[in-house]
């Protein structure tokens, strides 16, 4: 069965949002337990996902067949840069090219709001698998966002058009 991938608007969001605080729950265990509460309860929920869909940030989920299996989540575009703070796949269904179709799909999605630059932070264990996605290592912040260390990549996707920022 074959990944399909849509850019969610804000009626499905509800129908998501569980997913993306589940996820947080289950995927990130560089987080302590109680910080990744604490992030779903104040920060990452069904709430933040909305605002984002009405400013212009790019929500993008993967399904098969009709299970949601994975979910990219973006700020909105600043000066040409494309931010993603979440990418999530599901465990049963990682290592089946999710992640990538979504990083392909969101490259597209920020090629048409005008951006330049992708960038996503990781914790070491994706580290290889933003830089087999064409990302480059730019950085490794200590002890950032929720005490993490995280290594940034950005992707450069076009040239910088100031008449698009």
């Amino acid at each position: 069965m074959e990944v399909r991938i849509e850019r969610i608007k804000e009626k499905e969001v509800p129908h998501i949002s569980s997913h993306y605080t589940e996820w947080i729950m289950r995927l990130f265990p560089e987080y302590p337990e109680s910080v990744r509460k604490k992030m779903v309860e104040k920060y990452y929920n069904g709430k933040h996902l909305l605002e984002t869909v009405k400013v212009n940030g790019i929500v993008l989920v993967a399904y098969l067949g009709k299970e949601t299996v994975g979910m990219l989540v973006t700020y909105p575009p600043l000066g040409g840069l494309s931010y993603a703070p979440w990418l999530m796949v599901g465990s049963s269904f990682q290592g089946r090219g999710i992640g990538k179709s979504l990083l392909k799909r969101w490259e597209e999605e920020a090629k048409k709001q005008g951006c330049h630059n992708l960038r996503v932070e990781a914790d070491h264990r994706n580290v290889g698998f933003y830089e087999k996605m064409g990302f480059t290592l730019i950085g490794l912040e200590k002890k950032g966002y929720f005490g993490t260390d995280n290594y940034l990549f950005q992707k450069i996707i076009a040239e910088p058009d100031e008449e698009k920022f």
